[in-house]
């Protein structure tokens, strides 16, 4: 029981990270939320393909927004706009909503290890 609580507390604190997380580190948790919320509908990167191209792969500009934030937070050595990186992380969380029915949403935020899946 402690094991499955455990892993719901940490799914949770993926997910809402972003939320009151420092500037600093908004880029990379909010990337890591949107990856993690689109393992929870079935959405993962391959075997050997890059963050960038699996946000290209996937279609969604906002991806493709938070993961450049994330390089240009990681290698540029600078912080992108933290109001920037949460509406970016805002929009994909509606086009997934958009995308994918209510209950495979449902069901895959239920699941206590779908961020496993994302990478």
């Amino acid at each position: 029981l402690a094991a499955l609580v455990g892993a719901y507390m940490w799914k949770y604190y993926r997910r809402f990270e972003p939320l009151w997380c420092s500037p600093r580190r908004a880029s990379e948790a909010s990337l890591r939320s949107g990856l993690d919320q689109m393992a929870e509908v079935g959405e993962i990167r391959q075997f050997g393909e890059s963050r960038l191209q699996f946000a290209d792969r996937s279609g969604y500009e906002s991806l493709v927004a938070l993961t450049e934030f994330h390089y240009q937070a990681t290698y540029g050595r600078t912080t992108p706009p933290f109001k920037s990186v949460l509406q970016q992380r805002e929009a994909l969380h509606k086009r997934i909503a958009k995308k994918h029915p209510i209950w495979k949403r449902v069901l895959g935020f239920l699941n206590p290890l779908s961020w496993y899946y994302s990478r």
